[in-house]
């Protein structure tokens, strides 16, 4: 499942930076919440854009919240996050505990240890983590769920700056997701009852 880099386009920060002043000073934002699937994608951006936001609204404290994947979570990119004075939130995807399951079917390459390592280095930047993560999924034992929660809780920070924040889903098996047919394949749903989702 290696991603490949060469599809997505980037604008470039300097732009974003001008956006977000102009959101704040014409239209009065008080924070800047980023749904970009990822805002750690590309590490050379992430700085750039840590650094012209230290620059432009680090005196005024203009807070902003980013998503991103836990593998991407470096020292470098928590320090230049920290730096900015405004990041109040970082929001992971901790999915499951079961790092079998997480890997062969929710096709997800990231490990418990990058998740425990990147919530403790940004921490260590002031940087609190929210996870986000999801009860009952398809194949999910009971066992399974435990391991969820117990990761969450083992994980998470307890210091007051940077006390991590547990964002629990319950999984919703809407048509045409790749999990929704795979609980059809295991014989969880029946197709007929997806489709009355529809």
């Amino acid at each position: 499942y290696e991603v490949s880099k060469r599809y997505p386009s980037f604008r470039d920060p300097e732009i974003v930076i001008n956006e977000i002043e102009t959101l704040k000073n014409k239209y009065g934002y008080e924070t800047i919440f980023f749904n970009d699937s990822t805002l750690g994608y590309d590490k050379g951006w992430l700085l750039e854009f840590c650094k012209l936001y230290k620059e432009r609204f680090g005196h005024i404290k203009l807070p902003f919240t980013i998503n991103m994947v836990a593998s991407e979570v470096t020292p470098e990119a928590a320090k230049a996050l920290g730096e900015t004075n405004n990041c109040y939130l970082v929001r992971i995807c901790l999915e499951t505990g079961n790092e079998r399951f997480r890997k062969k079917v929710l096709r997800k390459l990231v490990t418990n240890k990058q998740l425990e390592d990147a919530t403790n280095l940004l921490g260590e930047q002031g940087v609190p983590v929210s996870f986000q993560f999801m009860l009952g999924l398809p194949g999910e034992t009971f066992e399974m769920a435990l391991e969820t929660l117990d990761l969450a809780i083992k994980i998470s920070r307890k210091d007051r700056k940077s006390k991590s924040i547990r964002a629990p889903n319950i999984f919703k098996p809407f048509p045409k997701l790749d999990l929704t047919q795979y609980g059809i394949d295991v014989g969880l749903y029946t197709p007929e009852s997806i489709g009355a989702l529809s």
